[in-house]
């Protein structure tokens, strides 16, 4: 296979990707999961505009979809860049 066809194909494939990973992200709530551990437990909070609220373990979806979307977002990030340094 030609080299610049991989290379299409690559960049092609890193496009589709980015578009699934933000159409995925703006499905998920507003705010960044901050948890940390007090003793034998873990807190968890959401941030949203420099504002902290707590989230009861009860909301374990929440949780989740907030830890769903910081992972998201770093692969966003990750699929971006090798995106950029491709196309240069």
């Amino acid at each position: 296979m030609h080299y610049s066809v991989k290379m299409k194909k690559d960049l092609a494939r890193l496009t589709a990707n980015i578009k699934k990973i933000e159409k995925n992200l703006a499905k998920l709530p507003a705010g960044k999961l901050r948890f940390w551990k007090d003793g034998n437990r873990y807190k968890h909070f959401v941030q949203v505009d420099g504002k902290r609220q707590y989230i009861h373990k009860d909301q374990k979806d929440l949780i989740t979809q907030l830890a769903k979307k910081t992972i998201l977002t770093k692969m966003l990030q990750d699929a971006k860049r090798e995106k950029e340094a491709r196309e240069s």
